[in-house]
């Protein structure tokens, strides 16, 4: 059980990390291919939006599964 909240930990450090990335538009977040090319679909702007709501499922999201197993 120790071992799965540190997996958990992790993975919400991990959307943290990413959701200031989409908040103070870190670029080296941005520089990934996958990254570049969503950027260049979907636009700047909807880029972050999208990595912030994800990097919230991330922060989220363990925690939840977590309490309801």
């Amino acid at each position: 059980m120790t071992e799965a909240i540190l997996l958990l930990a992790c993975i919400s450090v991990i959307g943290l990390i990413g959701l200031l990335g989409a908040i103070y538009n870190w670029e080296w977040i941005y520089r990934s291919a996958d990254a570049r090319l969503l950027t260049a679909l979907i636009g700047r702007s909807a880029m972050r939006v999208c990595t912030g709501i994800a990097d919230v499922v991330f922060i989220v999201g363990p925690w939840v599964f977590l309490a309801t197993r």
